[in-house]
């Protein structure tokens, strides 16, 4: 199976259940792929770069710097669960159950989406960075 053509990298989901394939050069693309039938379930024109959630149960896509905006797409079916505009960069909490992504344009700010519903739980205005960790009691 040729997955990508004219990629210029690939990125395995965590669980090796999808691939993607990222076209920069000339005309900027993601490619979401299932493994090992090559079924393409996501293509997101102009994103640079694509980023897997720990569980392998969604991909966020980042299209910069000409229309700034992260998508986040659940995996295997390929639905846009999540669409922000502005954003230039997302992390996933490290269970996969959440989603955030960072709005630097203009004006800073931190959103932070549930998985797989893509309900919007947080909004932190003036936020630059995201880091995931332990809760403490």
């Amino acid at each position: 199976i040729v997955f990508g053509e004219s990629a210029v990298t690939a990125v395995f989901s965590p669980d090796g259940k999808a691939v993607a394939t990222i076209n920069v050069p000339g005309s900027p693309n993601v490619r979401i792929w299932t493994v090992p039938d090559g079924t393409e379930i996501v293509f997101d024109e102009n994103a640079v770069n694509a980023i897997f959630s720990p569980d392998g149960k969604a991909v966020a896509t980042i299209n910069v710097p000409t229309d700034p905006n992260v998508r986040v797409w659940t995996i295997p079916d390929g639905a846009e669960i999540v669409f922000d505009q502005n954003a230039v960069e997302a992390v996933f909490s490290p269970d996969g159950k959440t989603v955030a992504t960072i709005n630097l344009p203009g004006s800073p700010s931190v959103r932070v989406w549930t998985i797989p519903d893509g309900d919007q739980v947080i909004f932190g205005d003036g936020a630059a960075e995201v880091v995931f960790g332990p809760m403490i009691a």
